[in-house]
């Protein structure tokens, strides 16, 4: 199925390629954080409405994609740290890092503290993923598309804060950090909060519903397509809603006004702390979470 996938993808791409463009980043084809960047926008869309509609095939289908923006749109970028180097993996090259200087498709806010963050933890020792050892694992930014809220924070190995005053000015000019802590071997990008540096969420803004985001919680990571998605969804809803994998209750807060009630069932109790906590800020009294 893997490689079925992957030479459906090359066909596609392939048809879809017309006169090309050019790539807006700078480490397009060697970072495995993009693919498309070289298939102009709208030919994007084509693609997109094909794959999806041979996924479903003899199920649904697609007229068209709708638009969003293609560049500078992403609300979270996991950034790894190590050999050396910050940025995202080389593409199809896991034990390689790509030294990224900048995104493309980071919101700008958090693409300047990315670019920020190179400079102030440069002194700090990375993590060798291969041989486990080391400290800063990762550099985390997240920010709110509709707010300019940003959080910045910083995943280790070991609970310890080793930054001293490097972050002392930096953190005036952020909403919210935290350092989490990643100390087994498994690759991850998030754990408990070590400790908060400043204020330890932020928040995004959907039609007027005000969303708590916290260091570990998910969050769709387009607004602009999250919103149009969720507009489409709650078109749909009445009664009685059951919303599966409901993370900090998004969709279930989104669409309440809509339903009789509306039960969310998640897996991470810090989503569900903050779903909670998500409907009680909005007064919102016919959603629950598990």
């Amino acid at each position: 199925m893997k490689k079925k996938k992957k030479k459906y993808f090359a066909e596609l791409m392939e048809r879809h390629a017309g006169a090309g463009c050019e790539p807006a980043c700078l480490h397009f084809g060697e970072c495995g954080g993009c693919m498309f960047q070289n298939i102009p926008y709208e030919n994007q869309l084509l693609l997109k409405k094909d794959y999806v509609n041979d996924l479903f095939e003899g199920i649904a289908s697609v007229d068209n994609v709708e638009p969003g923006t293609p560049l500078g749109y992403r609300n979270r970028m996991d950034m790894v740290c190590a050999f050396g180097k910050k940025g995202l993996r080389m593409q199809g090259r896991y034990r390689q890092v790509v030294d990224i200087q900048s995104c493309a498709i980071m919101q700008s806010a958090t693409n300047e503290k990315f670019i920020e963050l190179r400079e102030l933890l440069s002194g700090i020792e990375d993590y060798d993923y291969l041989h486990h050892s080391g400290y800063l694992r990762y550099i985390v930014l997240r920010q709110g598309r509709f707010t300019g809220e940003v959080m910045a924070n910083l995943v280790v190995s070991v609970p310890e804060n080793r930054f001293g005053f490097a972050l002392y000015d930096f953190l005036e000019t952020v909403d919210s950090s935290s350092i989490i802590l990643s100390d087994g071997l498994a690759d991850l990008s998030f754990g408990p909060v070590h400790q908060t540096l400043k204020k330890g969420f932020i928040t995004e803004s959907f039609d007027g519903i005000e969303y708590m985001i916290t260091p570990n919680s998910f969050f769709q990571s387009n607004s602009e397509v999250a919103l149009a998605m969720y507009r489409k969804i709650k078109a749909h809803t009445s009664g009685r809603t059951l919303d599966l994998y409901s993370g900090v209750g998004s969709i279930s807060l989104f669409v309440a006004s809509a339903a009789e009630s509306v039960t969310g069932v998640e897996i991470v109790q810090e989503s569900v702390d903050t779903a909670h906590k998500n409907a009680e800020n909005n007064e919102i009294g016919n959603v629950n979470f598990f």
